[in-house]
């Protein structure tokens, strides 16, 4: 529902209208429509710190894109102070607080939820630990590898559970990103890219399965051919 066009240049006036409306309406999935005028980044702060729901229009450049991603960044800022003081939740530090547009600080502070990375969940679901008895080098995989991967991406799990048993991590990728040294810290030993040179990308989607198979049959060997060991496992690894 959108607030009075009238009030586009009224920021006071736009943030009691839309309160006003959320208020009347008393639905949780309503969204109210701020525009990104001048007046409106400012409101659209004070409604997000609000906690309303809004629907941001008249955004027409990268100016405007960055004017409100800014306030929309301040708006939660302030909304996780109000929450910190009334509900004491200290959400602004708390790991995956941000996921899902924040709403892993939503459950939280609202329902009581307790938050736990996606890959290691589903890794104790398919009882990962167990298979990695006996191992002697385990394979994973993602789109891209980068420094991120190691930031509660499944990769990143993978080769930390992997490293604290003293098994030896090679990850496999589609493309490889910068700063992949950082990866040797969750137990990614090393990375190796599918694409045998550059290739459109058209032809990397379409020979993906291909490519996967070669690579990690090429990556075996090299594993095999330096004597396959595993390392002595690392106690300190992921404390």
């Amino acid at each position: 529902l959108e607030v009075n066009p009238k009030l586009a240049h009224d920021t006071a006036g736009t943030v009691f209208e839309a309160r006003r409306l959320f208020a009347a309406l008393d639905r949780p999935n309503v969204m109210i429509k701020v525009p990104a005028t001048p007046a409106g980044i400012p409101a659209i702060e004070s409604l997000v710190g609000y906690g309303i729901n809004i629907n941001i229009t008249l955004m027409f450049s990268l100016d405007h894109y960055d004017a409100v991603a800014g306030a929309y960044i301040a708006g939660l800022e302030k909304l996780a102070t109000i929450l910190a003081r009334d509900l004491g939740q200290p959400l602004r530090d708390l790991p995956g607080a941000g996921a899902a547009g924040g709403l892993g600080a939503g459950l939280v502070a609202f329902c009581g939820a307790r938050l736990r990375p996606g890959a290691e969940a589903m890794l104790d679901l398919v009882e990962f630990d167990a298979h990695l008895a006996g191992a002697d080098l385990v394979l994973t995989a993602e789109g891209r590898l980068d420094a991120q991967t190691r930031q509660g991406k499944a990769p990143g799990a993978v080769g930390r559970r992997a490293q604290r048993r003293g098994v030896p991590c090679i990850a496999l990728a589609g493309d490889l990103g910068e700063d992949l040294e950082s990866l040797q810290d969750s137990g990614i030993v090393a990375a190796v890219s599918l694409c045998p040179g550059p290739r459109p990308l058209a032809e990397a989607q379409a020979r993906a399965e291909e490519w996967l198979a070669d690579t990690a049959e090429r990556t075996l060997r090299i594993f095999l051919a330096g004597g396959g060991r595993r390392p002595a496992p690392d106690p300190g690894a992921g404390a």
